[in-house]
């Protein structure tokens, strides 16, 4: 207690009302709510169209394992899926956006030796 305040203090010497605590909310059922672990399926999808064909899919089968695992509340599964899910889209961005490129430069190179 903070005897001139007669506030509660932080270890710190701040009011509590300053410290952030994190909060879980309970259902009716009597277990915790989870918030749900992202699946990069929309990035997944856009990859798989635009990028890189193969890696896309991977992600994609990635992405629904985060969905599986989320659905039956197994959190570590669905991060570890997440993850590589995450993983494989940053990859299949940056091959695509490599191949793009190439093909664009070829293109060019290949349209100044025909003139």
């Amino acid at each position: 207690m903070h005897a001139a305040h007669g506030l509660r203090t932080h270890p710190l010497d701040l009011p509590l009302n300053f410290q952030q605590t994190k909060q879980s909310s309970v259902n009716m059922e009597g277990t915790q709510n989870r918030t749900p672990v992202p699946t990069y399926l929309a990035w997944s999808i856009c990859n798989t169209l635009c990028c890189c064909l193969p890696i896309g899919i991977a992600a994609i089968i990635f992405s629904t394992k985060v969905s599986g695992a989320n659905n039956v509340g197994d959190t570590t599964r669905a991060q570890e899926a997440s993850r590589t899910a995450k993983i494989l889209n940053i990859v299949g961005l940056v091959v695509g956006i490599l191949l793009i490129t190439l093909i664009v430069v070829l293109r060019l190179v290949l349209a100044k030796e025909g003139q």
